[in-house]
């Protein structure tokens, strides 16, 4: 991010937090920029300790804001603890979104130090013997801060991981089907949850057709690009019956099988990739996802990740493909969320 860019997000950040908290302080604007350089790591440095403060904290909370997710700015957003029962999500979930975006995130002074001094530029006034790890006291008595900052990519699927918190308070397996245009994420959101949850993920692209399968009939077939009677055998019924299963995925470069993967068991798994939700597959999901992609940024993606002839197959070729498969079946409208 250069000077400007920087510049400009702190001074839309700045009048959000003044318009939110018209009584916030120079050092509570210091304090969002300390967070948005930062996150929450400083926070965790034992796991055990800060999950029971929280909990404690959180058994004490009253009504809080109406909304629970406040974008802070530079990949963050604050999570108000007293709101967290609109999305649902339940306490352990909260904690580990958490805990990973404290894992993964590490700033540095220097990064701090620019934004500081852009908003000295900004704000007429920041006390230098401002505390950075607390919010003023005017500020503490009137909105009674209560909260948790975490990586933005966690807040955007709320919606889904309340949804599995539910479905997982039943104490039942669940199978979860992201489906979806080509680069807009489905697999990103995968290994996401996989970290906050542990659970299996099962990934369609292994299941496309073998050269002997590529018919005219059947690539003609919407949603005929992907073997769902194999997937179905192989993979859905061992799932249902909670049996440990094996297969082995089909890799598109090489034109051959790969090694054998092994599945066991688990509370919760996670089939992704497009062609996921074809109707022949969808009776096993407890919850189905669509996350969907405007064209530019999608085309932006596949050009970033890949080769010019690569380029050129998924615009003429595949995109093409995948919606006719969404048109024929109403994959989005059918889904339980989309994104």
């Amino acid at each position: 991010m250069d000077y400007q860019q920087m510049r400009d997000e702190i001074t839309s950040l700045c009048k959000a937090q003044l318009d939110r908290y018209p009584m916030a302080q120079p050092v509570d604007i210091l304090k969002v920029l300390y967070q948005g350089e930062f996150g929450p790591g400083h926070l965790i440095s034992d796991v055990a300790k800060s999950r029971e403060f929280l909990e404690l904290e959180y058994a004490e909370m009253q009504a809080g804001p109406d909304e629970c997710i406040e974008p802070i700015g530079f990949g963050f957003c604050r999570l108000h603890l007293n709101a967290m029962d609109k999305p649902g999500v339940s306490m352990e979930t909260f904690f580990r979104i958490f805990e990973l975006s404290a894992m993964s995130h590490y700033g540095s002074q220097e990064g701090f130090a620019q934004k500081v001094a852009i908003l000295k530029e900004l704000l007429a006034e920041v006390p230098d013997n401002a505390v950075l790890f607390r919010h003023s006291e005017v500020f503490r008595e009137a909105y009674r801060p209560a909260y948790r900052v975490v990586k933005e990519e966690y807040c955007r699927h709320l919606a889904l991981l309340a949804k599995i918190d539910v479905a997982l308070n039943e104490n039942r397996p669940i199978i979860v089907a992201i489906d979806g245009d080509a680069a807009s994420g489905k697999t990103t959101l995968a290994c996401r949850l996989h970290l906050i949850y542990n659970c299996n993920v099962i990934h369609m692209d292994h299941f496309f057709l073998t050269p002997g399968q590529r018919t005219p009939r059947r690539l003609a077939e919407p949603g005929g690009n992907v073997d769902h009677e194999r997937f179905n055998k192989e993979v859905l019924m061992p799932l249902v019956a909670q049996r440990t299963f094996a297969y082995r995925p089909f890799d598109c470069q090489t034109w051959d099988f790969g090694n054998e993967i092994t599945i066991a068991p688990n509370r919760l798994t996670i089939v992704e990739g497009c062609y996921s939700h074809h109707p022949a597959l969808t009776d096993a999901y407890d919850v189905k996802v669509f996350l969907d992609v405007n064209h530019d940024e999608q085309m932006r993606r596949i050009i970033l990740r890949n080769s010019p002839e690569m380029v050129e197959k998924f615009r003429d070729i595949w995109i093409p493909m995948e919606k006719k498969y969404f048109s024929a079946f109403d994959i989005e409208q059918k889904a339980d969320l989309v994104f």
